[in-house]
């Protein structure tokens, strides 16, 4: 048997010894491949970070080694006090709380970006006025203090690369003013010209080239600061553009805003030229706005797309190979979650950001959450209905010939963690999953499962999906109406 823990905060599935196994020697055609989808894009599990002891949590950012920092609230409105947390995916789900920049010094703190030594970059202020403070947390705790241009100035700050070299903007003064930390020491990056003056550093790469934005009090225009010198890059004809991310290539995305409407677009600026990445999810939504966020070394972009523009709703999306999908159209069938803002995306494809619950009584809900791309290899095949309490056939093909294949369901997709296996290897795509039955497939890799659907998800939405514990192997995931 394979025991499913269905506490709510299990991330597990382990095995046990099957009581009963039924096994069905039958050959059944494998079905074929339907559209070139999987060719683009990925399926994905998606993992829910837990706040610790806050009631809501958000992620910001994620390295390659599954660590992610965010910041986590009491309040359903993030209203004070809230922490920076960080998360470790390779040893569990808890979050470690950031804390204050010193000892009772009560800082408000979010966590901005993770390098993969496991630096985290901190910014708050304190509870009792408006000063933004700055500072760098280890991996075991130890802090160092970023320094403002000029002691009393407000600073924040928005990326940090492997040599913990640090881009935000320091304020204070009339304009503010785009900052670089390294070896200890801020200094002041250039402005534009003389009329795009405010400008900010978004982001870094590992060569030091930085991307960002200078404004001139009316409109953006998107920067590169490379070897000490600015330069405005990306479209001309705009009412307002800025860069967001940058990878080690020098790929940038950002957005812009399109006349005569101000349609905010989402672009990818390579070698010189940029590319209007915003038509590609168009036909999806309309004429509603993107802006992309960041992106990875694989020029993989993740970024957040208005949606319903008359009641505000917003959801993340994965661009790459020049297409783009909306989360609805990569996240598991019936999502227990729904990722409204895309925030970082790492170089195996894993992105972070955060949203709201989908089911009942957690509509208020806000949580961190993570996207995994999985890989299913085993194929089953959903019956043609499903009631409760009665015999249930599910013919399973493309399994491990010989070897023991468990069923799971769920109420909503998810993600679960598999004992014995990495996050690299595979996921479950199933939120608490818990144990449905178990059958060992034939030579040919084929099974037929004969049981029963629990009373307790008559009349509900079922989604159910086989996995191999021993060979990290899962199915596809289908999603099924079960009969009153």
């Amino acid at each position: 048997m394979i025991a499913i823990h269905t506490a709510s905060r299990s991330r597990f599935v382990q095995s046990s010894i099957l009581a009963c196994v039924m096994v069905s020697a039958i050959v059944v055609p494998r079905p074929a491949s339907g559209g070139m989808e999987e060719a683009v894009f990925p399926s994905y599990a998606v993992l829910d970070l837990p706040p610790v002891t806050y009631n809501e949590s958000g992620s910001k950012a994620i390295n390659d080694v599954g660590q992610v920092v965010g910041s986590g609230s009491f309040d359903p409105d993030w209203s004070l006090p809230f922490h920076g947390l960080r998360w470790d995916l390779r040893t569990g789900l808890q979050a470690v709380d950031l804390g204050d920049m010193c000892t009772d010094c009560n800082t408000v703190s979010h966590a901005e970006d993770i390098n993969n030594a496991g630096w985290s970059l901190v910014d708050g202020w304190y509870e009792t006025g408006l000063l933004n403070v700055a500072w760098l947390v280890g991996p075991d705790g130890e802090r160092v203090m970023i320094d403002p241009l000029s002691p009393g100035r407000s600073m924040a700050v928005y990326a940090m690369n492997e040599a913990r070299e640090v881009v935000g903007f320091c304020a204070g003064d009339d304009p503010r003013t785009a900052i670089l930390w390294q070896d200890g020491e801020t200094v002041a990056l250039p402005h534009l010209n003389d009329v795009y003056r405010d400008s900010f550093g978004n982001d870094i790469n590992e060569s030091g080239l930085i991307a960002g934005r200078s404004h001139n009090g009316v409109s953006r225009q998107a920067v590169i600061w490379r070897d000490g010198a600015v330069f405005a890059v990306g479209p001309t004809d705009h009412q307002g553009s800025e860069l967001r991310g940058v990878n080690d290539q020098g790929v940038a995305v950002g957005d812009f805003f399109e006349p005569p409407f101000g349609t905010q677009r989402a672009f990818i600026w390579r070698d010189g030229e940029w590319r209007d990445i915003h038509q590609d999810l168009t036909s999806r939504f309309g004429q509603s706005g993107t802006f992309a966020t960041k992106i990875n070394n694989r020029d993989e972009v993740v970024g957040t797309a208005l949606v319903d523009p008359f009641d505000d709703i917003y959801e993340a999306f994965i661009w790459r190979r020049n297409e783009a999908r909306l989360y609805r159209d990569l996240a598991p069938a019936n999502p227990a979650w729904t990722m409204h803002w895309g925030n970082d995306i790492n170089d195996k494809g894993w992105v972070t950001g955060f949203g709201w619950a989908n089911g009942i009584g957690r509509d208020n809900l806000r949580r961190a959450l993570v996207m995994i791309p999985v890989s299913p290899t085993i194929i089953i095949n959903p019956p043609s209905s499903l009631t409760p309490e009665t015999n249930t056939e599910i013919i399973i093909t493309n399994a491990p010939p010989g070897e023991r294949v468990v069923l799971v369901w769920g109420l909503y997709g998810g993600g679960e963690k598999i004992i014995g296996c990495s996050l690299d290897e595979n996921l479950l795509q199933v939120e608490n999953p818990r144990f449905l039955g178990a059958v060992v497939a034939n030579a040919n890799g084929n099974a037929r499962y004969r049981g029963y659907i629990p009373r307790e998800a008559a009349g509900r939405t079922l989604v159910i999906q086989a996995l191999n514990p021993a060979r990290c192997a899962i199915s596809n995931l289908i999603e099924m109406e079960i009969e009153p």
